[in-house]
């Protein structure tokens, strides 16, 4: 499962706190994309893989019980 997670960046303190939490979310295994830590460039992964809807891979279906 690949996850979007951003927050607030207006402190050192909620910077260490997102990265943090990314660590302890890899660390369970799942991907995680942190934008303050990876970027987004428009030619270059992760951002040609998104959807309009998020950080979700192309490839991905979409789920039965949601909207397309």
């Amino acid at each position: 499962m690949l996850i979007y997670l951003a927050g607030p960046l207006l402190s050192e303190a909620e910077r260490r706190f997102n990265l943090g939490l990314t660590q302890r979310l890899e660390a369970l295994g799942f991907d995680v994309f942190l934008p303050q830590r990876d970027g987004v460039e428009r030619d270059s992964p992760p951002y040609y893989t998104m959807t309009p809807r998020g950080a979700a891979p192309r490839h991905v279906p979409p789920r039965q019980d949601q909207d397309p």
